[in-house]
This record gives C-alpha cells, structure tokens and sequence, in this order.
C-alpha cells in the first residue's frame, strides 16, 4: 500500500524543521514503550519471534528440491516454507480432518535444510499440517516439501 508522506511520522513539516517545540515522538527517550525498553522497535520483523525445522534429505531428494526451489528463485530453506503454506491450505481446503501416514519418511539425510519460521507462520501452517498427518513438524515439512517438489516437476 502507498502511503501518503504526510501520514508518515518520520517526515517532518520544513516549515516545523527548527522549532525545538515540534518533536518526533519516537526521538523523544521519555516517550518509550515500556515493552520496548531496550530500544527495540516493536515492529521490526527481525523482533519476531520464531521457530526452525530441520530436515535431513537424501542425496536424491535433495538434488530435486534444490531443481524446484530454483524454478520459484527460492532457496532451498524459503522453498520448504513455501511447501508448508501450500500443504497448510491443502489441508485447509480438503475437508478431510486426518490422513495419518503409514510410513513416516526419515528425515536425518545428510543434506540438513533448516528453515525459519516466524511464530505466526509455524502456527497457522505446522500444527495443522502435522495433525492431518499424525505426524511431528520436522515429518511433516519432509512430507510438505516432497508435495511441492512433486507438484513442481509436473509443470
């Protein structure tokens, strides 16, 4: 969204430019979230707080995510949260509650991707996956990410 340079707080009128009484709150050290005392800025997505998953990939699978990853311009850690999200909204959209694995996939390859999620990422996406699944975070995301790179090599 455009946002109109007025509304922006960090710009300040010329015309308010020297007048000591016309400051910007957020220079003022008095005026200060207390949750922030630090200093940080409580809207700094660098702030947030998250959560990894780490999958160990065979050589094989390893080869082709890094193939599929490379045809959205991702890495291959952004190509597994984008195979979680897209697993999530599989799931979501499925109407059917749990489709528990019978084999779960091991996941201790010797190609580790660990991937970050934000904390509102992992809970809108990981729970609901690993509960269609029966299945921990880390099955999940191999199972998540196996999909994607299926669903990829069709295009």
């Amino acid at each position: 969204a455009v946002q109109d340079p007025a509304d922006d707080p960090a710009v300040q009128d010329p015309a308010d430019a020297d007048d000591p009484a016309v400051q910007d709150p957020a220079d003022d050290p008095a005026v200060q979230d207390p949750a922030d005392a630090d200093g940080a800025q409580a809207d700094d997505p660098a702030d947030e707080d998250s959560s990894t998953i780490s999958v160990g990939y065979s050589d094989d699978v390893y080869e082709a995510l890094v193939e599929a990853a490379g045809s959205f311009g991702d890495t291959p850690e952004e190509f597994q949260l984008r195979a979680m999200a897209v697993l999530s909204f599989l799931v979501a959209i499925s109407g059917d509650p749990v489709n528990e694995l019978q084999d779960q996939p091991a996941v201790d390859g010797p190609h580790t991707v660990t991937s970050e999620f934000t904390d509102e990422e992992y809970t809108n996406w990981v729970p609901r996956a690993s509960a269609h699944l029966v299945a921990d975070a880390d099955v999940s995301q191999y199972v998540a990410t196996y999909l994607l790179i299926f669903l990829t090599s069709l295009g």
